[in-house]
């Protein structure tokens, strides 16, 4: 695993509600990355876009065969914690077979702004119709698929945060595409399992247990597009709001390493 249980645990404890403590520190016990891994960061401007859409990207690769994993955050740019635990990925994690496309921060004039939306456009309800010509959202949507397309990815992990209701600690996946179902609910049912046995849980109080979450349709999101459009697992994380932040950073990284850990295992040899 890309991070053991204790390291997870003990994040809870040095993150701070400071967004600093989230995006910048360097703790003690965080693993150093290994000689061998690259790390390239690259940035794209959707067309016709300027600098305040940028959408800034890291490519890491373990020189070893793996899966490609695709992780995003920042879709929604009222969902910090997201954001935070895909940063610390990148500062932190120590990568150690196959290659890792990161994007901590998909809409960068959302995060600014602070809002869920590009204008008045969900970012997260234009994957089925993006269009490098149409408004911005469209037109951020269609970068992020053409980065995620030249990655080649095997699986494809989209992190947020759900407002009160149904969704709070759920893995969402679009269950009607025969192709990716059964690998995505195997993936699934290894993270939920994993984390809700955790002290990330079960020793929250009132802390509803991780679940999944089958859509059969709810066109544009990436849970439902990416399945069908790169023919691999895609998966939205939903963690709750009412917990403090690091926590729902820290359970984010319990979910990522958990599914990483299964996307290796059942990695076909290359």
């Amino acid at each position: 695993m890309l991070l053991h249980t204790l390291m997870i645990l003990m994040l809870i404890m040095s993150l701070t509600s400071s967004v600093h403590a989230h995006v910048g520190t360097s703790p003690t016990y965080a693993y150093e990355p290994a000689a061998a891994v690259t790390h390239y960061t690259n940035a794209r401007i959707p067309h016709g876009l300027d600098e305040r859409h940028k959408i800034t990207y890291h490519l890491f690769d373990t020189q070893m065969p793996g899966p490609h994993i695709v992780i995003i955050a920042g879709i929604h740019g009222n969902e910090p914690a997201p954001r935070y635990a895909a940063q610390y990925i990148v500062d932190h994690f120590h990568f150690e077979q196959g290659r890792f496309l990161i994007i901590p921060v998909a809409s960068l004039y959302a995060a600014t702004h602070q809002t869920r939306n590009i204008q008045r456009d969900d970012l997260n309800r234009q994957f089925h119709n993006p269009d490098p010509r149409g408004n911005a959202a469209q037109r951020v949507a269609a970068s992020i698929i053409d980065i995620i397309t030249d990655f080649e990815p095997d699986a494809i992990i989209d992190l947020h945060k759900a407002t009160p209701g149904r969704l709070v600690n759920t893995l969402v996946h679009h269950q009607d595409n025969p192709q990716t179902a059964a690998l995505t609910r195997h993936a699934i049912q290894f993270a939920t399992d994993a984390i809700n046995d955790s002290a990330l849980v079960n020793n929250v109080g009132g802390n509803r247990p991780f679940r999944e979450f089958p859509y059969e349709n709810f066109p544009g999101t990436t849970s439902r597009e990416f399945s069908y459009l790169f023919g691999v697992p895609s998966l939205l994380l939903e963690t709750g709001l009412h917990h403090p932040m690091s926590l729902r950073v820290a359970q984010h990284l319990f979910l990522i390493d958990a599914l990483v850990t299964f996307f290796t295992d059942t990695h076909a040899p290359e």
